[in-house]
């Protein structure tokens, strides 16, 4: 694995135009999904006033890709993923069209938000896979771990950036406003896709085994890292992220009313996501980033039980969030980065569509869990709920590591990663 503490390894990775091309789109693509996330969360809370409505809707948006998702990685190894990117993205982006006509006309009620949101889960879990795997299309292996760490950071970046603009077109009173730019971000993407589809320097989709959805689940689980490290992404994104997702409900509860604060405290995740991006481009060797995702879930749990207990003094909520975006963002990419380079190629895109279920649908069930269980008995007694599922996950996982770690030595003796 190539050392990421080098500077001229990211002017080589910059300096390839597919890469180059491939972070600017997915940035900008991914500014437009923050504002029409927050936009959507906000008017769920403006209409219900409701955690639980918070977290249904989002679930209805992500939970679609436990159906449909591992039929994405299918055909992502197997087809032409290319050509399945490009309508999907058209599909989504006819989709944030849609949105912002309704809004324009007054007519977008709850029951439109929820339908909006299990179409653009149908397409997103079909669409994930290929997608994830994108990095691998462009990126020549030397170079794999900081392309995937420089596209996980521009990711986070647009966390920071879209609630700013979500925030101000919502001030403005103009919903219409934040779909319709989602709407146009899907632009510089599909031009990126035709261009990659048409480039003989990219490398062409290969037909995989033929054992389906099911070789992928086997492959998984039977590696010798990989099961474990999807089993802790899981716990974090049940228990951690779930709560980040109800962002519209603690502005308003314990915050208050105006949606500059929703943007404010969702800013927060998205600058400390910022900072872990920055620091796993730092990380010298496999190992490290192995050591990085095993650590990463403990000091969520405890993150999580702070906020649980002061996430209502607004200075100490920010950092909270901070320190838990950047703790979710090391988690989610070094565990990203390990499937890329120790997963079986034939399978690649079956692991990564559950490593995107996983990131997807995770926080989206977290959410409904976490929110009904808020209706019921408070928000701070749900979240130390989350924190002890995160923390006893982690605790399981830790007293293997030695396992976990005499594995990812093997790997990188091996030359293989």
């Amino acid at each position: 694995m190539p050392d990421l503490r080098n500077p001229g390894l990211l002017r080589q990775v910059l300096a390839q135009a597919d890469i180059r091309l491939f972070l600017i789109s997915s940035f900008v693509s991914n500014v437009g999904l923050w504002v029409q996330r927050v936009a959507v969360g906000w008017l769920v809370f403006d209409l219900t006033h409701s955690a639980g409505w918070v977290g249904t809707v989002a679930a209805c948006e992500l939970v679609p890709s436990l159906l449909v998702a591992p039929f994405g990685g299918v055909l992502s190894d197997r087809g032409d993923r290319f050509r399945l990117l490009v309508w999907g993205q058209v599909a989504a982006q006819a989709q944030a069209f849609a949105l912002a006509a309704f809004a324009w006309f007054d007519s977008l009620g709850l029951v439109t938000l929820t339908v909006a949101a299990i179409t653009l889960g149908l397409i997103d879990g079909i669409n994930q896979p290929p997608r994830l795997m994108l990095a691998s299309d462009v990126s020549p292996r030397p170079l794999l771990p900081t392309t995937v760490a420089l596209n996980s950071f521009g990711f986070n970046a647009a966390r920071f950036v879209g609630p700013i603009v979500a925030g101000l077109a919502l001030t403005a009173g103009s919903p219409a406003l934040a779909f319709a730019i989602n709407g146009v971000s899907f632009l510089p993407f599909i031009l990126l896709l035709l261009r990659l589809k048409r480039s003989p320097a990219i490398r062409r989709p290969t037909a995989g085994p033929g054992d389906g959805v099911v070789g992928g689940l086997r492959h998984a689980a039977h590696h010798p890292v990989l099961g474990l490290a999807l089993m802790l992404l899981l716990s974090v994104s049940l228990g951690v992220r779930g709560m980040v997702e109800l962002l519209p409900a603690i502005a308003g509860k314990w915050f208050g009313p105006a949606p500059s604060d929703l943007a404010a405290l969702t800013v927060s995740v998205g600058i400390g996501a910022m900072l872990g991006g920055v620091w796993l481009l730092r990380l010298g060797s496999l190992p490290k980033v192995l050591s990085a995702v095993l650590i990463g879930p403990g000091g969520l749990a405890f993150g999580m039980l702070l906020f649980a207990g002061l996430g209502d003094i607004r200075w100490l909520a920010h950092l909270l969030l901070a320190g838990i975006g950047f703790l979710s963002l090391v988690c989610g990419s070094g565990t990203q980065s390990l499937i890329h380079l120790t997963a079986n190629p034939a399978y690649r895109g079956r692991v990564l569509s559950l490593f995107g279920i996983i990131q997807r649908a995770g926080p989206a069930i977290g959410a409904l869990m976490l929110g009904l269980l808020a209706d019921a008995v408070g928000l701070s007694p749900a979240f130390v709920v989350g924190a002890v599922l995160a923390g006893l996950a982690w605790g399981w996982v830790w007293i293997r590591r030695r396992r976990l770690q005499k594995a990812i030595d093997d790997f990188a003796g091996s030359g293989d990663a």
